[in-house]
């Protein structure tokens, strides 16, 4: 069988939770320890192991807060980016009806044979000017 340490050791690797775990009456695997007079290299591994599960649960806690910060900015930026792709996009669509229009407009200017061209109008100047194209 193996020593007391390598016993500890093995329980919580398996168990990490152990050593902070309190029993019926309220006492740890610390307070155990010290009351078995159990040796001092014991009660500082166990006090070590306390240590590292605190810090990993403390920095599991301010992964999740990140986390949800994180999705919360995200949420944000997706509906800033959304607005403003909408708001392009009926820009685009502005566009597109304002060049169907002139297209369709273009297109019948255009002298087409047997047509008369387009009357002349004066310019600021005061000279004539044709609307052909």
């Amino acid at each position: 069988m193996k020593n007391r340490r390598d016993v500890i050791k093995v329980l919580l690797e398996a168990h990490p939770r152990l050593v902070i775990e309190e029993d019926g009456r309220g006492a740890n695997a610390i307070e155990h320890a010290l009351n078995s007079e159990l040796d001092h290299r014991i009660i500082k591994m166990l006090q070590n192991e306390s240590k590292k599960f605190h810090l990993k649960e403390e920095e599991a806690q301010q992964q999740i807060q990140t986390d949800e910060k994180s999705e919360s900015t995200n949420i944000d930026v997706n509906t800033k980016e959304e607005k403003e792709l909408e708001y392009v996009q009926s820009g685009l669509q502005s566009l597109d009806f304002l060049d169907n229009n002139t297209s369709s407009s273009t297109s019948s200017d255009a002298s087409s044979p047997g047509q008369k061209p387009p009357p002349s109008r004066q310019n600021r100047r005061g000279s004539m000017t044709s609307n052909a194209a």
